[in-house]
């Protein structure tokens, strides 16, 4: 599936879009807005070519799609936008736009692990066979506390940077994986320069019992939780990203919300841009 053109500005995602949607080869095509290079790798393999053309995006992703997407809505029908739902379902907060979809989980990654035999099926690509169900759980109880500190932040957009955070900074090995929470907070204060406040321990902590939840699926970050899968399983985070991806199927897709909101939009629309299974 050929990609437009990454533009990292929400005037520059409209205008291309509508560029794109009034050129000969865009003009009955169905423009698919995402937030970056990786979820293409994963949408583009359930989507028709022949009726649809998938977009992406530099940075800033999910607030540009959602911000392009709310302007083209109101042009034309042949634009949607797919955005991870990050927090947005812990918060429950209401999407007014008709024409953007949401991961069933925290991002696309969560919702992959959601599917244990997608799991397996990655860990037997990679020879590391093991309890794919205790490793996904086990990961994803270590990552609990980082992910109550990125939806604090969240909430409360004190700006910290995450980006490129690796758990090798901020873990103990003694046997096991054990994330140093001291340590988290402090590399996170001194990494982020641009921070409005720093964060401490009594402040997490209260958020935590404030907000407390046991659903995992979507207060954790899938980086996080992929990246102590990959650290368990000693393997490269990059390359387990990948052959995960990879082993994610149309038939696991077909079973999400996701796909099944994206149908009922294309019908009432009499789009044809989802693939199906065949045979």
């Amino acid at each position: 599936m050929n990609n437009l053109q990454e533009i990292s500005t929400v005037q520059g995602i409209v205008n291309s879009v509508r560029l794109f949607l009034h050129s000969d080869i865009g003009n009955d095509k169905v423009c698919i807005l995402v937030e970056g290079p990786e979820d293409v790798k994963i949408y583009s393999n359930f989507f028709k070519k022949v009726n649809s053309r998938i977009s992406i995006r530099k940075s800033k992703g999910k607030s540009n799609v959602e911000e392009a997407l709310e302007i083209l809505s109101k042009e034309t029908t042949h634009t949607i936008g797919i955005c991870d739902a990050d927090f947005d379902h812990l918060n429950n907060k209401t999407n007014l736009i008709e024409s953007l979809f949401f991961t069933d989980y925290h991002d696309i990654e969560m919702t992959i692990l959601y599917f244990l035999d997608v799991l397996r099926d990655a860990l037997t690509k990679l020879a590391a066979p093991g309890d794919e169900e205790a490793l996904r759980e086990t990961a994803m109880q270590k990552a609990v506390y980082l992910s109550y500190i990125r939806w604090y932040n969240s909430t409360n957009q004190y700006n910290l940077n995450f980006t490129k955070l690796e758990f090798v900074e901020i873990v103990v090995k003694n046997g096991k994986i054990q994330v140093d929470t001291e340590k988290l907070i402090d590399t996170l204060n001194s990494r982020s320069q641009n921070k409005t406040n720093a964060i401490n321990k009594d402040d997490i902590d209260s958020f935590i019992t404030e907000n407390k939840t046991d659903d995992y699926f979507n207060l954790c970050n899938g980086h996080d939780v992929t990246a102590l899968i990959a650290l368990a399983t000693s393997k490269d985070h990059e390359s387990f990203c990948d052959v995960l991806r990879a082993s994610f199927q149309l038939s696991h897709f077909m079973q999400t919300m996701l796909y099944q909101s994206i149908f009922a939009w294309q019908t009432s629309h009499g789009f044809d841009i989802l693939q199906a299974v065949e045979g």
